[in-house]
């Protein structure tokens, strides 16, 4: 029935109805959401609103654990009465009033509201700007909205007053930040727009919600009839005069107490109950949490002890403090003792920190009544003493109630914790702050502090990696880098980062090109809580400081991030380092600086100097000013002093001083040069130092250019023309001689000043740098600028020798010899190329190495040991370059210069033949190599002895060239000879001691002696990671190496283990994504993963390893064919065939064209192809593959090879399967005879010829064979596996199959069971295998006419099919077909009829009418049929399998012949005697 026509004013009144109950919920899950993410979601151990059961449960926990808020479900189907409660009723909300006690914002701003029944608030936008007060009056007009609906009388609203209605509704949503679009686009519905059915869900929508508000108002009532009574009671005793005790600050306290006494007293509490332990409350653990075991484990450690009571943890903001203590918390109730954490932050005073402890332990205590006049403090020691275990309380940012400027609040806290810990014996307390309590003058007995610093590296990049997974190993450290190792910096960096959705890499490269950006500005976030802000963490420990210190913290802003004590005085214009040393030390113990590892060295942390640099500029620019001037003036008097140091003779320690601050020595000359207030001072000490300076910069003439350019500009400018002069000369000694200018001479000779005393002084410098050159091979950077030096120097002379140069042109002393200069070039040359050669810098070695050829060519000819040494250090270094030929040409050539020299039994000649037997190995000359190292070893044996360095390196080597040419025995003897050695001489623990344990087990692993390469590669291991740590190129090969080990003994757990760690570091902190070694170690994870059965891993893993390896050889590689190879052996095992074909047969097109047919990757190839095609019904392509990998497999090994047997095996199994059973049985009984002469008759392999051989057998209708052989594969699998294993089962089902069919039903059945008991326990009953053996068991059971026994079988196998496979399934149609045929010899040939006729519905889907199956199902149809007397069904039955059978199988075939005769059983049946007879 429709409805009739609506008023005007029921429209209205439907519209309201559906804005309260459609738009209002929504609209207050909004506000709620908001609520929730901008107060409550930013703090530590909590998280932004997503609906999920964790987030539901903070909030609960918010609650006290107790609400009548819905928490199970999801606030999506909280409705209007719900999200009251969790707004502006809720404590999670509750802020502070005047005094300072927690109320909700219900409480706080909408009882001072209240409006008369029917009414609504007149503005709900806070007339302070209170936005606490806005959001409880605007979510307050609402409720007071649905409480108009669900009290209304009449389904009627006049238009003025609809209107005010959405006027009012509108104000509200916007007041909390949510659009209006709804309610305005309800607001002009139409009457078609409330269908009938649209206005019954009105209804019963609105009925819902008056029974929510019905239930609420009922749940309220006790509580407002006890409150009633007591505000009665309360009256009575104020007229009495009575005097209440105890500080109750107001009725509404008064009620909130009495409240929670009722609440307390109707819980059971009985004299067994369980001691009082409140549950603990704890952050949610922090994500990401990396890098503070140590700290973790102290702080734990001293909880847990008898002798500490209280440990602080301090360090600056943004360290993590917070997190280590919520991690801490964690790991302490995780052991089972109770914590509680409680955040200080914004408390004001110690009373606050005592009732929001109170409240919580108040909240879960069983105490019924608290003696009248007891204080706050005294009620809250009551609830501790109560607690009977061990318990900790960690209170979170301290600092904040200690150091906010209420009186005497440190004092009072202090005192209240003392009393604390000495009433309860029973709570320790773990305190956060910024700065020591120790500082802070806060002391307490038992107490330990803890000092938080920032992560390290390796665990900061692991935090970015863990933060973005997307960055590259260098993009971590990036990031770490600009923050500076700070956990909250680098958190929210990577924050910004992912919200922008950029790649790190382009983020980095944008911010790198950006001079304008501010770190501070980069990683602060305005819409953040203050405690996730950096700027504002630092802003609240700057302002704790006093004005001088202000400006000292400023005034070292100024520095880099490392100084020492001269410096930081000269910033801070103190007058002695110890003054200086005080200041540093307060603000070391503020957290603010740290000690350096230099005696007097200090560093302040970047983003601390950040903030102090801009905070001066901001502010303090005078004070900035002044400090970069004192700081200029420190380097400038340094500099000075240096060069007096030069010039008096100790020039080595001034040219290592000045080079520790180059950067700082010349910013600062050249800052002094352009104020005129220090102008003079800085050209004064540059006119001094121009030897110093041409001495320094002598190949950086673009530097000396930049100094004194901008010195003699600056005196220009200035109108100093002395110094301008003398700046200019200065600047002309500073150039080569080619390069003077003729106005630079013309300055010198008009001056007058002579360049003599210049160059005694760089003749001295010079000899000075040619002592101290062997006292700095450890420094290449250092001997690269000394080498420099002295072939300038020495090139020079021999320049000046061999030209006329200018009248006042510097000459060497005369009493140097040419050939002294040629010497010393050639030397410096040598030494020159091997310190660049040190530093990596190879084409640099080359060129210098290079022209010491050329010069000792030219001095000494071919035949000179410096000439030998030349060409081997030019091998060296071309070596390390890789061009391998033009190395094994130097290498040759030293040779055979130093054979000629010093004969074959000499050190250098041994050097050279062991180089170019290295360079021969690497160029795959292995025969040749062989020849070198082992003329190396014989001579080092000969010359040094057995126990020496060269003799244990040169068998090594012998050792992998053996190797390489895969003489393994041989190899083996060598690398054992050279770990004797190197365990003698360098002990277990060295890093060539590693690598020939390393080396010896991969030639262990090739020999098959897996257990030993094991324990060799196990040992490499433990040496290389305790040497060089876990991110080690030599690290992790042996971890890739170990995993191929433990893969091929079977330890595919421990290889997992191994390839996982292999690929990690490769990947993420090595090469990349993009390397040939990432590549191979996600092959190896592939193959084990694939080992494991964790087939979907492996396809990953090998896709992987394959698109790296397309991407690095082409399509044309050995290693993408192995790619393709096992991919598809992966996708074959995963069932997807047709990829596998795919993958399989581009493998075995590459290998073709490298290898052509024979060779064994080939034969490989083939037999995997023709495993494939099996699997997809190809049976003849799989015969042609598994021939060919057969025929390859026989050409190229003995028969008696394992993989021979294999192919026999596999090429039966094709050929069993195509029906030509003969081929299949000499196919297994060829695997078979290999098999037991290779592993005899004991063996698995052996058995499961022994099985495949009787299933063969049995097809070919050999029955007593086939029982021997079944019987002869179920003895060896039961030894070898046990009665309760899967191959067991199946020979215990194929040998009662086989008994079944030579007729030994008793023998059959008990096999059978057997069989179906062993499926049973390893799988279950659901399973197909289950279903077979059910099924199976079944015919046996018929056939010894058990039929009530088959039919239970039969029909669990049928229920079992149906749930597995569904109705239309082959092994359903035969279920269904078998429990037929049981129904009919048990006479129930109705149910018979039912079973035969489904089974026929599915064959004639699944297989057509032409099928086998469907023939016989037509047939025993009939049969069922005849016996129901129905002739004239039958005959039509036995009719059509008749026809079938005829054209599949001719019509001699019995089954033919049998259909037939019954087709005539039945004519006679029917009368039809004429065509029975016929």
């Amino acid at each position: 029935m429709a409805l009739q026509p609506f008023a005007d004013e029921q429209l209205n009144y439907f519209k309201f109805a559906s804005i309260v109950l459609n738009e209002f919920p929504i609209g207050l899950r909004q506000t709620f959401k908001s609520m929730w993410d901008n107060l409550i979601g930013h703090r530590p151990g909590y998280q932004l609103w997503d609906d999920s059961t964790v987030v539901r449960n903070l909030f609960l926990a918010e609650k006290g654990g107790k609400t009548k808020v819905s928490t199970h479900l999801s606030y999506e189907e909280w409705d209007c009465t719900a999200l009251f409660q969790a707004t502006i009723h809720a404590r999670s909300f509750a802020t502070p009033d005047s005094k300072g006690y927690y109320r909700t914002l219900g409480e706080l701003y909408v009882r001072y509201h209240k409006v008369p029944p029917g009414k609504f608030h007149a503005y709900v936008v806070s007339p302070s700007g209170n936005r606490a007060e806005t959001f409880a009056l605007a979510i307050d007009q609402l409720r007071l909205f649905r409480n108009t609906l669900c009290h209304s009388d009449r389904s009627e609203i006049d238009k003025p007053t609809f209107d005010q209605y959405v006027k009012l509704a509108k104000e509200a949503f916007k007041a909390v930040g949510v659009k209006t679009d709804p309610i305005d686009a309800t607001g002009g519905l139409a009457e078609s727009d409330f269908p009938t059915k649209e206005v019954r869900r009105l209804e019963e929508s609105l009925r819902q919600e008056t029974r929510s508000y019905i239930e609420c108002l009922e749940e309220l009532r006790p509580t407002v009839e006890c409150l009633e009574k007591v505000r009665s009671s309360v009256d009575e005793l104020i007229a009495q005069g009575n005097v209440i005790k105890g500080k109750v600050e107001d009725l509404a306290l008064l009620e909130q107490k009495i409240d929670d006494l009722k609440q307390n007293r109707n819980q059971d509490h009985t004299p067994d109950s369980k001691p009082f332990i409140p549950p603990s409350s704890l952050p949610s653990k922090i994500p990401h949490f990396t890098g503070r075991q140590r700290e973790c484990e102290e702080i734990s450690s001293h909880l847990t002890s008898k002798g500490t009571r209280i440990v602080s943890l301090w360090g600056s903001p943004g360290f993590g403090k917070t997190s280590v203590a919520t991690t801490v918390g964690h790991q302490l109730h995780s052991g089972g003792l109770p914590v509680y954490f409680f955040s200080m932050r914004g408390l004001p005073s110690k009373a606050d920190l005592t009732w929001k402890l109170l409240s919580f332990f108040k909240r879960h205590s069983s105490i019924d009544q608290i003696p009248q006049g007891m204080s706050i403090d005294d009620e809250l020691s009551l609830f501790l003493s109560e607690i009977s275990d061990e318990f900790v309380m960690i209170l979170d940012n301290a600092d904040d109630l200690l150091e906010s400027g209420v009186p005497n609040v440190r004092e009072d806290c202090i005192k209240f914790l003392e009393v604390i810990v000495s009433q309860v014996q029973n709570a320790s307390f773990l305190i956060t702050t910024r700065e020591s309590l120790e500082f802070m003058d806060v002391h307490f007995q038992g107490h330990h502090p803890v000092r938080i610093r920032p992560l390290d590296e390796f665990f900061s990049q692991s935090l970015v990696g863990g933060l973005l997974p997307s960055a590259t190993m260098t993009d971590c450290s990036k990031i770490a880098k600009i923050c500076g190792n700070v956990p909250l910096a680098m958190k929210l960096l990577c924050s910004s980062i992912s919200e922008d959705n950029a790649q790190p890499s382009q983020f980095l490269k944008e911010l790198g090109e950006s001079t304008e950006r501010n770190v501070f500005d980069l990683l602060d976030k305005p819409d953040y809580p203050s405690n996730l802000r950096l700027n504002f963490l630092f802003e609240t420990s700057f302002t704790r400081l006093s004005l001088p210190e202000k400006e000292a913290l400023v005034s070292l802003s100024v520095l880099s991030e490392d100084f020492n004590l001269s410096v930081a005085a000269a910033v801070l214009d103190v007058k002695s380092c110890i003054e200086a040393k005080k200041v540093l030390h307060e603000f070391r113990r503020k957290s603010l600086l740290d000690s350096s590892c230099k005696p007097d060295s200090f560093s302040m942390h970047k983003l601390l100097l950040s903030f102090a640099r801009e905070r001066g500029e901001d502010e303090m620019k005078e004070t900035i000013v002044n400090s970069k001037a004192r700081l200029s003036a420190f380097y400038v008097s340094l500099f000075e002093k240096l060069n007096e140091q030069f010039l008096k003779g100790n020039s080595m320690q001034a040219f290592i001083d000045f080079f520790e601050q180059e950067q700082n020595i010349i910013h600062s000359l050249m800052e002094s040069c352009s104020d005129p207030m220090t102008c003079v001072v800085a050209f004064g000490v540059l006119t001094k130092a121009e030897v110093f300076v041409d001495s320094l910069f002598w190949c950086e003439e673009a530097t000396i250019h930049k100094i004194y350019d901008y010195a003699i500009k600056a005196a220009q400018k200035f109108g100093e023309n002395v110094f301008y002069s003398q700046l200019l000369v200065s600047l002309a000694f500073a150039q080569t001689k080619e390069a003077i200018s003729n106005s630079v001479l013309k300055i010198c000779k008009e001056i007058g000043n002579s360049s003599t005393p210049h160059s005694i002084g760089l003749w001295n410098f010079q000899r000075n740098v040619n002592d101290t050159l062997s006292n700095v091979t450890n420094n290449p950077k250092v001997a690269v600028k000394l080498c420099k030096t002295r072939i300038s120097y020495h090139k020079m002379t021999l320049n000046q020798r061999g030209k006329v140069t200018v009248e006042d042109d510097p000459k060497p002393n005369d009493n140097l010899d040419l050939n002294v200069h040629q010497e010393g070039l050639l030397k410096n040359y040598l030494d020159h190329g091997y310190a660049l050669y040190r530093m990596q810098n190879y084409s640099g070695a080359i060129q210098s190495y290079q022209c010491a050829l050329d010069t000792a060519l030219g001095l000494f000819g071919k035949e000179h040991s410096d000439t030998a040494q030349s060409y081997f250090s030019l091998g060296v270094t071309q070596n390390a370059l890789g061009d391998l030929p033009s190395a094994l040409l130097s290498f040759q050539r030293a040779l055979d210069i130093r054979v000629r020299l010093f004969g074959k039994e000499h050190t250098k000649t041994i050097e050279s033949s062991f180089f170019l037997g290295e360079t021969q190995h690497a160029l795959g000359d292995f025969s040749s190599a062989l020849q070198s190292f082992q003329r190396a070893l014989d001579k080092s044996v000969k010359l040094f002895g057995e126990e020496h360095t060269k003799t244990a390196e040169s068998s090594f080597f012998l050792g992998e060239t053996q190797h390489a040419l895969g003489d393994f025995s041989s190899a083996l003897l060598s690398h054992q000879h050279a770990l004797e050695i190197k365990v003698k001489l360098f002990g277990e623990e060295h890093t060539k001691t590693a690598q020939s344990y390393f080396s010896l087990g991969v030639t262990q692993h090739a020999l098959s002696q897996f257990s030993s390469a094991l324990q060799s590669k196990q040992r490499a291991l433990e040496v290389r990671v305790k040497i060089f740590g876990e991110e080690h190129l030599d690290t992790v090969r042996t971890y890739f190496s170990l995993g191929l080990t433990q893969h091929a003994l079977g330890d595919f757990s421990s290889a997992l283990r191994s390839h996982q760690r292999s690929l990690d570091i490769r990947n993420l902190k090595l090469f990349g994504d993009e390397h040939l070694d990432t590549a191979d170690s996600y092959f190896s994870l592939g193959v084990t993963q694939h080992a494991l059965g964790d087939f979907s891993s492996a396809l990953q893993s090998s896709q992987l390893a394959l698109d790296i390896r397309v991407k690095l050889f082409g399509e044309e590689h050995l290693d993408v064919a192995e790619s393709y190879f096992s991919l598809g052996v992966t996708q074959h095992a995963l069932g997807d065939f047709s990829l596998a074909l795919q993958s399989k047969q581009r493998a075995l097109e590459i290998r073709v064209n490298h290898f052509e047919e024979e060779h064994p990757d080939t034969a490989e190839s083939y037999f995997s192809l023709g495993i494939t095609q099996h699997a997809l019904g190809d049976f003849s392509l799989a015969v042609q593959s598994k021939q060919s990998a057969l025929k390859i497999r026989d050409n190229l090994i003995r028969e008696e090879h394992v993989d021979t047997p294999k192919s026999y095996f596999s090429l039966g199994k094709t050929q069993h399967a195509l029906g030509d059973f003969l081929s299949a049985l000499q196919s297994f009984q060829h695997a078979l005879d290999i098999r037991v002469e290779l592993f005899g008759e004991e063996h698995l392999d052996t058995a499961q010829s022994y099985f495949s051989l009787g299933v063969t057998q049995h097809a070919l209708g050999d029955f007593s064979l086939a029982l021997h052989s079944h019987q002869r594969a179920l003895d060896v699998r039961v030894e070898h596996s046990g009665e309760e294993h899967s191959d067991t089962a199946e020979s215990y089902f194929s040998l009662g199959e086989t008994q079944h069919a030579l007729g030994d039903f008793s023998s059959a059945l008990q096999s059978k069971q057997r069989a179906l008991d062993i499926i049973i326990k390893l799988l279950g009953e659901e399973h197909p295998d289950t279903a077979e053996s059910y099924l199976s068991l079944g015919e046996t059971q018929h056939a010894l006419g058990n039929f009530s026994s088959a039919l239970q079988s039969q029909q669990r196998a049928f229920d079992i099919t149906i749930k597995l496979f569904g109705k239309e399934h082959p092994d359903t149609a035969e279920s269904c077909f078998s429990l037929g045929v049981t129904q009919h010899a048990l006479g129930d040939f109705s149910s018979a009829l039912q079973s035969k006729q489904r089974a026929l519905e599915i064959r004639i889907k699944l297989f057509g009418e032409g099928h086998p199956d469907t023939a016989r199902s037509y047939y025993t149809l009939g049969v069922t049929k005849l016996a129901l007397c129905d002739f004239s069904s039958a005959v039509p039955s036995f009719q059509r399998a008749f026809n079938i059978r005829v054209k599949l199988f001719g019509e001699g075939h019995p089954d033919s012949e049998l259909s037939y005769c019954s087709v005539s059983v039945a004519q006679r049946f029917l009368g039809e005697s004429t065509s029975a007879v016929r």
